[in-house]
């Protein structure tokens, strides 16, 4: 929103009844091209705000120049910051002006600037109203923000999100909020039009600032590296202005083209330092962090490191969960398990997590994914991991292959001091400015020399794979195979269990799908069983020995719920309703069981209502319920657990569950029931349950 300076405008031609020499518009430009600016491309607007423009520098998305200029006052100014220029102008005149029409001139635009000075108080103090509304609503950044990523911010520094742009406070110097700086993906900036940033600032850290720097990401850098809190003064200019409110800290200038970070550093009469450039694109502390700069050493201070902290602390500060596969693998030095028989697929699943997280897909099996780094660590099989990952790549429509993933072939015995140097040797030979976000060892059993089953040789080979985790600040996900006797754990020491961060299971199913199921999480809870299947594809470009493209498959999510041993709740109180239901309408025979007619099952809940014409009678008994009464119907829990099943065309349930079987034939009530019908369905059993004997 864009303030009016004043209520009524009266162009300087009624004031001095005197033409333009030619266009406002045209001589603002001409004025510009004089003075060496690169002129915008679009229209210039004389509404009286700030307009920027690309005039000058290396990036064509830095928006250096800037002008402004009113049809009302018939004046301006422009510039190119880049460079520091600053012009004023003033409009020509078909004529020259005389003393008494320069005079009544001076006195109108003075006017106007009063009323404008006026209108622009009042609208920043709306805006400074309205950022602070914003801000108190909006969330905490992403970590994977891609302008953090790029800047190589890791550490949470209090930047918070609106869409797809960071946002950044600016206060005043009482603590107000007076606006808000929005930073998009690709690092462009702005400011919340008309709210005041001169002499304001932000602050990055918590304890009393050291340093003071121009950019959030520059400020961001500092304190990621040192730990020392670092103000931000958002342009070099400012630095000037709010320098005054800390005259004890050091300013970190930029190194800029045209030495302006410098000049103004100078003009604040704080100390500073000027970063070095260490690449000939470096400008700032951060481009120097990230060429590979100590800034710790540059600014001569030490991080750190506390062993203690309090409760107040660690919760007041709360860091955000990164994950690469959401709710299912972190993004973070942490160590996973997925496990399972032979046979049970587990490599076609590791392949398709890995490959979703290497090319950036979306999610994986409805889990958000974050773009990452993939290792491989393949211990066998290699033709056959290299086929499943070409299928999974041709279904997933994926031509353009990043350089996000790489395979070994070799195995590295990596709880011992040789396998675990030999890794780190070959790593830094041949892909050294490769920092893996995910490294899958496939299998366990292939990278560990000593026995599994010890406790002790166990945790060697724990330690030595958070040490690797530590040292990329990756998560390592093991490959596992299910124990001998109990297929329910991994192989192996008790301790690896002990040891994962997460861990997943993989089993077939009865009728011949495969169940992905969540085992532990200790960033999270566990997540819900996901049933999946493997889906054949012929394999493009890859041929059998005679000739024909090879066939291979990649798992593919069955949209259901999967099944789990989780006793269900209600489900003895669903039993017992059909017991008693059948025990009043029943029916048996040898060749269809215990059997019930829904009409009757439903007249039994008649029985029991205070309403008999309820609806919820029949939604009791409904076994194709909509989504929102699947909650009432007990014959839907009954099918789903198998207990029961269902003739549509007879209206009739049937008893096919073991354990109901075997408690039916149990029941009292029942057996006086089956025997008034004259039924003999177990003769011995239900007499003596008939007579108490």
């Amino acid at each position: 929103m864009k303030f009016t300076p004043f209520e009524i405008r009266k162009p300087l031609e009624q004031i001095l009844d005197i033409p333009l020499a030619t266009p406002l518009a045209d001589q603002m430009r001409s004025e510009m091209e004089k003075n060496g600016i690169t002129t915008p491309s679009e229209p210039l607007i004389a509404d009286g705000e700030i307009h920027r423009f690309y005039a000058s520098g290396r990036k064509k998305n830095k928006l250096n120049g800037w002008y402004v200029f009113s049809e009302a006052k018939h004046c301006g100014a422009f510039g190119d910051w880049a460079t520091d220029t600053k012009v004023f102008f003033r409009a020509s005149f078909s004529r020259e002006l005389t003393v008494e029409e320069q005079s009544r001139l001076d006195q109108y635009r003075e006017e106007i600037e009063a009323k404008e000075r006026e209108a622009r108080i009042k609208r920043q103090a709306e805006v400074a109203k309205e950022s602070a509304e914003v801000w108190s609503t909006l969330p905490s950044a992403d970590p994977e923000h891609p302008y953090l990523k790029a800047k190589g911010i890791t550490v949470d520094c209090g930047f918070r999100q609106a869409d797809r742009d960071l946002v950044a406070p600016i206060y005043d110097e009482n603590g107000t909020i007076t606006s808000l700086q929005y930073i998009s993906p690709k690092g462009n900036k702005h400011f919340k039009t008309a709210g005041r940033t001169k002499g304001c600032y932000w602050w990055i850290g918590s304890e009393l600032p050291m340093f003071m720097a121009e950019g959030p990401a520059t400020a961001a850098a500092i304190f990621q590296e040192t730990g020392k809190t670092c103000i931000v003064a958002f342009n070099a200019d400012n630095l000037v202005a709010v320098a005054p409110l800390f005259p004890h800290v050091t300013i970190v200038a930029d190194n800029d083209d045209n030495g302006k970070g410098e000049l103004c550093a100078k003009k604040t009469g704080n100390q500073y330092i000027v970063v070095p450039r260490l690449n000939e694109s470096d400008s700032d502390a951060d481009d120097y962090m990230l060429s590979g700069g100590s800034l710790c050493a540059l600014l001569g201070v030490s991080k750190e490191h506390r062993t203690f902290k309090t409760l107040k602390e660690v919760v007041s500060n709360p860091v955000p969960q990164r994950w690469l596969v959401d709710n299912i693998v972190p993004k973070a030095a942490s160590l996973g398990m997925l496990f399972g028989k032979s046979g049970s697929t587990k490599s076609y699943l590791a392949i398709s997590l890995m490959l979703s997280v290497a090319t950036g897909r979306p999610d994986w099996f409805g889990h958000r994914v974050k773009n990452g780094r993939v290792l491989y660590l393949c211990g066998e099989g290699h033709h056959a991991s290299y086929e499943r990952m070409a299928c999974w790549l041709q279904q997933n429509n994926i031509t353009e292959i990043p350089d996000t993933m790489y395979i070994a072939e070799d195995t590295f015995n990596l709880d011992t001091a040789e396998g675990e140097s030999s890794l780190l040797s070959s790593l830094e030979k041949e892909i050294s400015d490769f920092n893996p976000d995910l490294v899958v060892v496939d299998t366990l059993n292939l990278y560990m020399a000593s026995d599994e089953n010890s406790t002790l040789e166990s945790t060697m080979f724990i330690k030595a794979l958070r040490r690797l985790a530590s040292r990329f600040t990756c998560s390592i996900l093991l490959v596992h195979h299910t124990g001998v006797t109990d297929q329910d754990r991994s192989r192996g020491s008790s301790v690896f269990l002990g040891a994962m961060d997460y861990q997943m299971k993989v089993s077939k199913t009865e009728t011949g799908e495969y169940k992905f199921e969540h085992t532990k999480n200790k960033a999270g809870v566990e997540q819900e069983p996901i049933l999946y299947i493997l889906e054949k594809h012929e394999v493009e470009g890859w041929l059998d020995e005679d000739g024909h493209n090879v066939t291979n498959a990649i798992p593919v999510k069955v949209e259901r719920e999967a099944e789990t041993k989780v006793e269900r709740k209600f489900k003895h109180e669903d039993e017992n309703a059909i017991i008693s239901a059948l025990g009043m309408y029943g029916d048996y025979s040898d060749l269809e069981g215990f059997h019930i007619l829904r009409k009757d099952f439903t007249e039994y809940f008649r029985g029991l209502s205070d309403n008999p014409l309820s609806k919820v009678c029949y939604d009791r008994t409904n076994p194709n319920p909509s989504e929102a009464k699947k909650s009432k119907s007990i014959v839907f829990r009954l099918l789903q657990d198998g207990s029961i099943e269902y003739d549509g065309s007879t209206e009739t349930f049937y008893i096919t569950g073991p354990e109901l079987i075997e408690k039916v034939r149990s029941s009292r009530a029942c057996a006086v029931h089956f025997q008034a019908i004259g039924v003999d369905c177990r003769p011995s059993r239900l007499s003596d349950l008939a007579t108490g004997d």
